[in-house]
């Protein structure tokens, strides 16, 4: 067998991030520190995001349901939807007005009512992405990216029925979770342990041979007795804890980013959970919590050619060259489908050059695709939105050719 060793690099730049990415130092067989590794972080730089960029962020805007969850990748198409959602939430009047004079109500108002929305966000977006780019943190400082969710599935459930929030525990929290079977009925360590992690049991108690101690204050764990689960609840936290607002598996960004997440506390920064590519890529492994979390998924990606029957390229030209890896844009796709509430949409410009060079990116075949045309979904360019899952290739055809380049729909 080969040996191997496990070596681990410390950059006093970078942001100490929490979740899954915390390793103990005892896991690595060899740790370089010093000076000469806090080297300057690696910044792209950022692209232009031109109008019909912005155009795309913006009917892409009106797909995100408020209270759901989203997924974007990098780049000025990623940077235009950020653009376009902080006018609906920051600027609503005007993005009313916006979207009324760009026909998106007109066209599309039934699919804006049932998948997304036009109002400010209340109760905010959580973040389910492979990459954690600046979109997001500007997301997080518009106050949009504020929907926590937490790692316990009868949590989820009491949240997404509205019976509890991050900011309001009821009196009744207990016997909730109980009939959610979050609980015993007699609290054992692991319930007074999961209780005080997420703060549902304010800090400083300490629990010993099922009694809860509060200073010199003693509450039985038994929840049978209605007299018990009365007083304890004098004990109940006012909010809850360790939540996060988004799961990414790695992160990068231009400067500021770096700065943003090294400027927060550690309670602020313990928001932005940070765990494997498996996790955050996929349902598989814990799938009942993640469906909960992923509530009303948003999953937005790009590619660069599609062909009139829905099938997206976006990583190979036909002649085989690759132009992109894959990452974890099939993964995406493939959850979008699995998940109950959830949408895939694909952006795309809808054309490429300039002048007499110009071509459509949306044509009648293309000789490689990266999604085929059974998982397609919701394909938005900057002349619209193609809701065309679950729909006869005639109807997919005509709402392909719709969002196309006027210039090339009638040989399309």
């Amino acid at each position: 067998t080969r040996k191997g060793a496990i070596i681990a690099e410390v950059n006093e730049n970078m942001p100490f991030m929490y979740g899954d990415a915390v390793y103990p130092v005892d896991s690595f067989d060899i740790v370089l520190k010093g000076p000469q590794y806090n080297y300057e972080l690696f910044a792209p730089p950022k692209d232009p995001v031109m109008m019909r960029d912005h155009m795309i962020g913006l009917n892409v805007s009106t797909l995100i349901k408020d209270g759901g969850t989203i997924q974007v990748g990098i780049g000025a198409l990623g940077d235009a939807i950020v653009a376009g959602l902080d006018l609906r939430h920051s600027h609503n009047e005007l993005y009313q007005e916006v979207i009324e004079k760009a026909g998106l109500v007109e066209r599309y108002g039934q699919l804006i009512e049932n998948t997304g929305g036009t109002g400010s966000f209340k109760k905010g977006l959580y973040g389910s992405s492979e990459m954690f780019v600046d979109a997001f943190m500007q997301l997080y400082k518009r106050g949009i990216l504020k929907r926590k969710v937490f790692d316990n599935i009868a949590i989820m459930k009491l949240i997404n029925e509205e019976n509890l929030a991050a900011d309001r525990i009821p009196a009744d929290i207990l016997d909730l979770l109980y009939e959610k079977k979050g609980i015993h009925r007699r609290l054992r360590v692991k319930d007074f342990e999961m209780l005080t992690r997420f703060g549902i049991l304010k800090d400083g108690l300490e629990y010993k041979e099922g009694i809860i101690y509060d200073g010199d204050k003693k509450y039985s764990a038994d929840m049978n007795d209605p007299e018990s689960r009365e007083k304890i609840r004098d004990i109940l936290g006012k909010e809850m804890k360790n939540g996060q607002v988004i799961l990414g598996a790695f992160f990068i960004g231009p400067k500021s980013f770096y700065e943003a997440l090294n400027s927060m506390s550690e309670e602020e920064r313990a928001q932005f959970g940070m765990s494997g590519v498996e996790k955050v890529n996929q349902l598989y492994g814990d799938e009942v919590l993640r469906t909960l979390q992923r509530k009303e998924g948003r999953f937005i990606n790009s590619g660069m050619i599609a062909n009139v029957f829905g099938a997206i390229t976006s990583d190979q030209l036909e002649d085989g060259r690759v132009v992109s890896g894959i990452g974890g844009q099939y993964n995406f796709v493939s959850m979008a489908h699995a998940l109950p509430d959830a949408r895939l949409v694909m952006m795309l410009r809808s054309t490429r050059g300039s002048g007499k060079k110009v071509k459509s990116n949306i044509v009648y075949s293309y000789g490689h695709c990266s999604v085929p045309k059974h998982l397609r979904d919701i394909v938005v360019t900057e002349y619209g939105i193609a809701d065309i899952k679950g729909r006869p290739d005639k109807e997919v055809i005509a709402a392909m050719i719709n969002i196309a380049d006027s210039r090339f729909q009638e040989k399309l």
